[in-house]
């Protein structure tokens, strides 16, 4: 239970020491015999130097998660994205301009060239093929807002850092990595997080996965982020089904890998609750997405999500 989350936080966070320690002993094992060297500049010293993170272009406009339009705090800008809309406009444009289509379940935006003799076809083909179904029809979306760190462009250095965080192991690249989402959570968060019951929680990996990394990269960006914010960290969802990575994934396969994947951990009681729901990178959001769902049918007031990068 969350009235009880101040032992399993403290708890958490000694097994989270406790890792952290292997790895420090390790690296520093590692660090004689192979100096670390920045994943941006190449120098020696760390793994991501002081000079490259502060580099990295933080984003200084949020945007709604859905039709990516500009939001204060990244917020859904409702009533708008509730609304189901195929304008007249659709059908008597045909060049390039940016629309609003509803599919199954949701409204998103889109910008194709539609003629008018194939209207029905290619707005058939946006629903089944370029647009992500997440939310039923006439509902409010689960995911209130989305807080986002940086574009998350290849050949980068934020893409280089996780590559490195979740497949060489650099676990320290976590506290470094978290100073993103501390400061585009002081700047963009719209809540008040000092006088309402804010919880944070990761999306979580399966137990194999976790077991086989040794950690979960976005717990420790949560933890290390929470150690600066002083809000409470909890594990409040579980992750049922070992899916393949998101990242090697179509748009429509990642939507249906998360598909009923996660649920709720039994000892979370987020009723009336606020959750902070961190992830490393945010592409479609079908996993925040979903992850969102379980916690507000559990009774979670607001779920705002937090990531370091976010494709465009």
């Amino acid at each position: 239970m969350l009235s009880n989350r101040n032992g399993s936080f403290y708890n958490i966070m000694s097994i989270f020491s406790l890792v952290s320690i292997f790895h420090r002993l390790r690296g520093n094992i590692l660090d004689f015999l192979f100096p670390r060297r920045c994943v941006g500049c190449g120098t020696i010293g760390s793994h991501l130097c002081h000079a490259c993170l502060t580099a990295i272009p933080l984003l200084s406009k949020q945007s709604c998660p859905l039709c990516r339009r500009e939001s204060s705090g990244g917020e859904i800008c409702q009533p708008f994205c509730g609304e189901p809309l195929i304008p007249r406009s659709f059908v008597n444009k045909n060049h390039w301009q940016q629309r609003y289509v509803r599919g199954n379940s949701g409204l998103f935006f889109v910008s194709l060239a539609i003629e008018r003799d194939l209207l029905h076809q290619r707005v058939q083909r946006i629903i089944e093929e370029k647009i992500p179904v997440f939310l039923k029809s006439r509902e409010p979306p689960p995911l209130d807002a989305l807080i986002v760190g940086t574009e998350y462009k290849s050949g980068h250095v934020l893409p280089k850092a996780i590559h490195r965080l979740k497949y060489t192991f650099d676990i320290e690249l976590a506290g470094e990595l978290a100073h993103i989402l501390i400061n585009q959570f002081h700047r963009h968060f719209t809540g008040n997080y000092y006088f309402e019951e804010w919880v944070v929680t990761a999306i979580p990996l399966h137990q194999s996965r976790e077991r086989w990394r040794g950690f979960n990269q976005a717990e420790s960006l949560a933890i290390h982020f929470c150690q600066t914010i002083s809000l409470p960290y909890a594990r409040l969802l579980v992750r049922e089904k070992n899916t393949p990575a998101q990242a090697k994934l179509s748009r429509n396969e990642r939507l249906r890998n998360v598909f009923s994947a996660f649920s709720l951990a039994p000892d979370a009681d987020i009723v009336g609750k606020n959750i902070l729901l961190i992830d490393d990178v945010c592409t479609t959001g079908s996993t925040l997405i979903q992850c969102a769902e379980i916690l507000k049918r559990h009774g979670a007031k607001n779920v705002t999500g937090l990531v370091l990068g976010r494709g465009f």
